[in-house]
């Protein structure tokens, strides 16, 4: 079942005014971005917000390039709850809600990163060992980082974990 999505697209990432908007039917956030810098026919933005009901789900430094595209990883944002719910309810909710996102999110650039690979013509163990090697290398201290303030997650670079995995025997357990 399709969602109808409204997409904005911004030159800058903390641009203000949006130089594009359109209304797409896609079954996810991503697809909705994807559609719509097709639809337009835009290589590139600065910022993509994806909008439906109430929640906006943002994406940075998007780019399409040929059946390639390449972003920062998205960040949601939930509209405020009523003030007439618990405080401590409302805290469960928004940590449910934040978990339930950032698994949502995971998933969503795994499958892209792994259709990526593949795409380049990388075996399964290979992908294998490249993802863990960006885990243990790039996501894990990204994750333990300072959560005073917002940073975008670090970018999946091939080369330089190709690099990391040749340097050590570390990985070869992974078949």
């Amino acid at each position: 079942m399709k969602t109808p999505f409204n997409v904005a697209l911004f030159h800058t990432i903390d641009g203000t005014e949006p130089f594009a908007t359109i209304e797409i039917a896609a079954k996810m956030p991503l697809s909705a971005m994807v559609f719509a810098l097709n639809r337009l026919r835009v290589r590139s933005a600065g910022r993509v917000d994806v909008t439906w009901g109430e929640e906006v789900q943002e994406f940075y430094n998007a780019k399409i390039n040929g059946e390639s595209i390449t972003y920062d990883r998205a960040v949601v944002v939930q509209e405020e709850e009523h003030a007439s719910v618990d405080a401590e309810e409302t805290d469960k909710t928004e940590a449910e809600s934040a978990y339930r996102r950032g698994w949502t999110q995971g998933t969503e650039e795994t499958a892209r990163l792994v259709f990526q690979l593949l795409e380049l013509g990388y075996k399964p163990t290979e992908m294998k060992r490249l993802l863990a090697v960006y885990d243990d290398h790039f996501l894990s201290p990204w994750r333990q980082g300072d959560l005073s303030k917002r940073e975008a997650p670090p970018a999946f670079d091939i080369e330089q974990c190709q690099e990391i995995l040749q340097g050590t025997s570390g990985y070869d357990w992974i078949t």
